[in-house]
Parts: C-alpha cells; structure tokens; sequence
C-alpha cells in the first residue's frame, strides 16, 4: 500500500498508471494508492513525497486514510536523485550511494531517469564514500521487485557493500530483495551496530558460496531469523556455501542461532564464525556438517557466556589442519566433549583451550595426532581443570616440538593432576609434560589415562554359547573398583569355578552399581 503526503515538495516523475483523484487546489492531506499503482504521478498541481507502506500490514479508512502498521509508515520513497547509479547494458538502474537526505526510506522496484523507466539492481548503500549519506539512515525497506547485486565483495580501501557500515540502521525489511541470483554475501550487513532483528527466511540463497563477515559486529543484533517453522516460505539455504568465516563474529548481544540452517556440507573455513558471541548460552554443533573444514580457527574465540556446546555427531574429520584458539575465552564452559574430533592433519592448537576457566575436564585419549606443530598455551588460563584424559599409548604426539612450540602449555592450570599424582608445577608448564604421567617410572606428566577394568571389578556370569551364540560370553555388572574413569574391554579372559579357563569372552554389560563408586565413574 502506498500513500502521498502533501507537506513538502519533493522532485518525483513516476509513469501513469491510473488516474488518482481530481482536485481543484494543492493540499495537506494524505489519500491511499493501490500497489499497482506504484508508478502514478501526483495529482496535478500538487507536490509532495510518497511514502510506501512496503510489506507492512495497511488498513483502509472510511475517509480513505491508510494507517500503516510498523516503521515502514514513515519511510520516504527515494528517487534516482537519492543515488549514485549506473544504467547497465541490460538497461537496469543499478544503486551505488545513496546521498539523500532522508533517514528512512524506501527502495523502489523501478526508478525513472529521463522519462524511463528502469528494473533497480541494489549494490550499495556506499557507506564510507565520500558524499555518501548512508550512515545517517535509520530504516530502509526494500521495495518489490529490487533484484540484488549477485556479489557483496568487500574491500578495505573501497565503499562498503550492500548495508555494510550503516551505523544508524535500526531497522531493516529486505523481504522483497530478490537474492536468488547471489553467489556472494560477504560483510553484507557488518558493523550495523544499531540493528537489532533482521529476517531472511523470504530470501533466496540457493546459490550462495560464500557469507564470509555476513553479520560481523552487529553489536546490538538480538535476533536473527533464518527459519520459521510456521512460515512456507523457508528460502534461506547454506548449502552450497564454503566459508562461513566471521559469519557471527562480534554479535555480542545475540542469544540463540538456529544451526539447522547453517548445514552445509561443503563448508571448509569456520575461522571466528562465532567469535565473540558473549551473550550465546548454548550452540548445538551437531545440527552442522563439519566434514569438509580445513580451518576451526578462533570458531568460539570470547564466547564468554557459551556454557554448553553439543558436538554429538560432529563429523571434524582428517582434512582439518588449524584448530588454533578454537575455545579461546570460553570461561564459562564446564564441560566439552571433544573425544570424536579427529586430528590427525591438525598443525596447531595453539592456544586452544585457553581461557577456559571454568573447565573441570577434558578426554582427548582417542586423539592421534601426527602433524602437530604449535601446541603453545594450549590450555593457559584452565584455572579449574583437574584432568586430562590422554592415550595411554600417548598417541598425543608431541616429541618433536621445540621449546617455543609448545611453551607455557599448562601455563595457569593450578589445580591439574596426573594420573599418577603428579601435581602441576609453575615451573614444568610447557610440553614436556604432555603425556601420561608415569610418575612411578621418574617421568612425571600431567594426562591421565582410563583404567582398564578386570574382573575382579565386577560380579561376574558366564554365558555358554548356544544356537543364538555360538561363542561363550561373560556377563559382567555391579561395578566394584575404585577407579573413576574406567573402560570396559570388549573380550576378557574367564575361569570359572572348577579352575577352567575360558580365554577371549565376548563381554556383555549387565549395568553399573549404584553408590558413589559408580555415579564417579565414566566409561
């Protein structure tokens, strides 16, 4: 729905569609103009400026006022005067800067430059070029029939792309930008640090391969919606995006993200997508495809408020090489779970787990890796940390680092303990002490290893082999030892009471026995 007010005069020369309304002299007032008639001309005689309730819900009035619900009621259509522009060999208007005055406005489907007119193709809003007035507007809705730009290519020495620096910028309706033709997203909104909400699930994105810096220090952004359960219209897809780096990183006052809409399985570089998010509580990983990322770097970097990360089913194969900083200043994570990440090509984990103060524990004993070369400060600053679960075939490999790649290692990690009670030390804080503590042999270290449980630990049942098995089994439960973290073998050697012995027993799990002994113990 569209309406003119009459308060100001304001150059415009629109086509004729319809045939508004005849008036004798100009005057203040506002009537209402169908959709179709978005290219009318002003009724003769008259100035004024339109105002275009793009998208907004407008009901009609019995003295023909429309009343406009949301910001978009007070947005001002712009003209082709508002802009910096280009007309391309296909005959579009295609918007480079805008240099109006307006702080909220409207971009129109068509423009009209000497009696044409022309489809707009949006490119920028030219923020930080000179003569540029972008970072004075406050709300922008875009019109129906606005096609996007197909790449958002930033550049440090050029004007911003898209939205990018609009540093005023509230309010955002983009609902009606046509995106489908977009291969590239980059810093498309970064640094609008005054918006709070923005909603692409009307967007298209199918062809999208990069959203590097998409939404990069939308300081105040509270809400971002790329999915609606409720809607039919779910268009935002990163299927076929590649690097998603810096996607979130500085979205301090962002609260949830809804990971479901990030799966992409050709994602290779995750580097500081979510730095910096201090007000994100929980993340689920699990909902992402990490198959294909070569790069983790910073991923949660100052996550400060993160308490829980569900990496259930992440898939972080051998094709990852930089985990540096990856965890970086999440102090307020107690727990992790980082057993299924494969490392074997990771090259750093510098430090990787630093700053995470609040950590109790981490199990990294199924980790082999074989590449490392920069394990500096890897877990500095775990103030809380009382143990490392390693290999106890010490598949952490780490010999082969000099003093400078593996320095203050357990810098700041007061309260570690080894396996066999070696204490930390603040003068044994590099990488020589990353391995199994052998305390007992003279070579301290302070990673812990699982016990292997016998059957001595557990009441134990042997199982003859019958017609369903055709092997002998021996069902073990009621867990009695003391150890705290256990693993139970798959085969065990069993002698029975008449002193036979019965040797590569299939175990069976009978379940642990409660108490404390078993309520401390983690398989």
């Amino acid at each position: 729905m569209k309406k003119h007010i009459f308060n100001r005069p304001v150059a415009l020369v629109m086509a004729a569609v319809f045939s508004l309304m005849s008036v004798a002299e100009p005057f203040a007032g506002t009537y209402d103009v169908f959709a179709a008639e978005a290219d009318a001309d002003l009724p003769e005689g008259e100035t004024g400026e339109v105002r275009y309730a793009a998208g907004d819900a407008v009901t009609r009035q019995a003295d023909g006022n429309a009343q406009p619900e949301g910001f978009a009621a007070d947005c001002v259509m712009t003209t082709e005067a508002d802009w910096e522009y280009t007309i391309d060999d296909s005959d579009n208007i295609v918007l480079e800067k805008y240099k109006g005055s307006a702080t909220q406005i409207i971009i129109p489907g068509t423009m009209t430059v000497e009696q044409t007119s022309h489809n707009v193709i949006f490119q920028s809003m030219g923020a930080g070029a000179e003569g540029s007035t972008a970072t004075n507007v406050v709300s922008i809705v875009v019109g129906e029939g606005v096609t996007a730009y197909p790449q958002s290519v930033y550049s440090e020495d050029g004007p911003e792309c898209f939205f990018g620096s609009c540093s005023n910028l509230e309010n955002l309706d983009i609902s009606n930008l046509d995106t489908s033709a977009m291969t590239m997203m980059n810093y498309m909104f970064h640094d609008c640090s005054k918006l709070k909400s923005i909603n692409l699930i009307h967007n298209d994105t199918e062809n999208v391969g990069r959203m590097i810096g998409l939404f990069k220090n939308c300081s105040s952004l509270e809400e971002v919606i790329l999915h609606d359960e409720k809607s039919d219209e779910n268009l935002f897809d990163a299927y076929h995006v590649d690097n998603m780096s810096s996607m979130f990183e500085g979205c301090s006052s962002l609260k949830s993200i809804d990971m479901s809409a990030l799966y992409s399985p050709r994602v290779t570089s995750m580097v500081r997508t979510f730095a910096g998010c201090s007000s994100l509580t929980e993340l689920d990983m699990s909902q992402l495809d990490t198959s294909s990322v070569i790069d983790f770097t910073g991923l949660f970097e100052n996550c400060t408020g993160l308490k829980e990360i569900n990496t259930d089913n992440s898939r972080i194969t051998n094709s990852a090489v930089g985990m540096e900083r990856m965890f970086y200043g999440c102090s307020s994570l107690t727990y992790l779970d980082v057993y299924n990440f494969n490392v074997k090509t990771v090259r750093s984990m510098k430090e990787m787990f630093a700053g995470c103060s609040s950590l109790t524990r981490l199990d990294i004993s199924s980790w082999e890796a074989l590449s490392l070369e920069d394990v500096s400060g890897m877990f500095a600053g775990c103030s809380s940390l009382t143990k490392i679960l390693g290999s106890d075939l010490d598949l952490f490999m780490v010999y082969n680092l000099n003093e400078d790649q593996g320095r203050d290692m357990f810098l700041g990690c007061t309260k570690l303990v080894g396996g066999q009670g070696t204490v930390y030390s603040s003068e044994h804080t590099g990488v020589s002490y990353a391995h199994r503590d052998l305390a007992q042999n003279s070579l301290p270290g302070y990673f812990s290893t699982y016990y292997k449980t016998t059957l001595s630990d557990w009441d134990c049942t042997l199982v003859p082999a019958d017609d369903n098995w055709n092997f002998e089994k021996v069902l073990i439960k009621n867990y009695k030892g003391t150890a705290t973290d256990i693993r139970i073998p798959v085969y065990l050697d069993y002698t029975d009471g008449d002193g036979v012995l019965h040797e590569n027993c299939r175990v069976g799990f009978g379940g642990m026995m409660e108490g404390k002994t078993a309520s401390n113990t983690a398989e």
